[in-house]
């Protein structure tokens, strides 16, 4: 949600790469794991264009939801929606909220990110 500028234009380009091919780079256990997801999750990753860290967070989360059809993710731009920075108490970048419960904050590694995502479809 909102322009894919500054670092975040490259993880649109790679979104596209891996929507069109049906490949991510997940770890096979990553993938396995995801495969048991039966519940609607929805991701979204809060960013700025000039974060340096924001891109691999997006990109995970892309690529978590080209790996499972339960998993929705939207990458949401804070200055161009700031209703929704402030719902989400961002005061930090990356943030990403799942199903409006569980915050992850930070570039956290594949596995954190996967196992928050399971918490929530639990």
């Amino acid at each position: 949600m909102g322009i894919p500028a500054g670092l975040e234009f490259g993880t649109l380009l790679e979104d596209l790469v891996a929507v069109s091919g049906g490949a991510t780079s997940l770890s096979d256990e990553s993938k396995k794991q995801l495969a048991g997801v039966m519940k609607p999750v929805h991701v979204q990753v809060f960013v700025t264009p000039t974060c340096p860290y924001c891109p691999k967070v997006a990109r995970l989360a892309h690529q978590i939801a080209v790996e499972s059809a339960n998993v929705r993710a939207d990458v949401v731009e804070v200055s161009e929606f700031p209703d929704l920075a402030r719902r989400y108490r961002v005061h930090g970048v990356p943030k990403a909220v799942i199903n409006d419960t569980i915050d992850v904050v930070g570039a956290q590694p594949e596995s954190v990110f996967i196992e928050a995502m399971l918490r929530a479809a639990a």
